[in-house]
C-alpha cells in the first residue's frame, strides 16, 4: 500500500487517475466501514434513521439475548414492531434503511424469538 501511495504522488496523468481511485476508496471506507453504531437505547427510540445503524450491534453482541419481552419493550419501543401481540413469541421489528437508493423504502427485518417470555433468537434480514 504504501508503494502505492508513493507513486501516486508522482504527477503525471496516470497517477492523477490513482489519486482520485485511492480518494473515492478512502471515502467509501469511511462512509460504509462506519455503519455499525453502538446501540443506544434513547437514540434509537428518538430518530428512526439511526436504528439501522444499531441493528448490527444488537444482533452481532447478542444485547438482546436472555431480555424478558417488557425489557425489549423498554429498550425499543413497540412503534416499529409488525403485527405486534404480547403474547407472540416472536416478535418482528420492522427498520427502514435511510437514504437507500432503490424505492425509498427498503426495509431491513429485526426477528425476536422468545422462549418463556425470554428473547432465544435475534436474526436479521431483508
Amino acid at each position: 500500500m504504501g508503494f502505492i501511495l508513493a507513486m501516486a504522488l508522482v504527477d503525471n496523468p496516470k497517477n492523477r487517475l490513482m489519486k482520485k481511485t485511492i480518494g473515492i476508496f478512502v471515502l467509501l471506507i469511511s462512509l460504509f466501514g462506519c455503519s455499525d453504531n453502538k446501540f443506544d437505547s434513547d437514540k434509537w427510540k428518538a430518530n428512526k434513521d439511526e436504528q439501522f445503524y444499531m441493528l448490527n450491534d444488537l444482533v452481532k453482541n447478542k444485547r438482546l439475548l436472555g431480555k424478558t419481552k417488557n425489557e425489549i419493550i423498554e429498550l425499543l419501543d413497540t412503534v416499529n414492531i409488525k403485527q405486534f401481540k404480547y403474547s407472540d413469541n416472536s416478535w418482528m421489528f420492522i427498520v427502514s434503511i435511510p437514504n437507500s437508493p432503490t424505492t425509498g423504502n427498503a426495509v431491513e427485518a429485526m426477528d425476536i424469538d422468545f422462549e418463556n417470555d425470554n428473547v432465544k433468537v435475534v436474526t436479521l434480514r431483508q
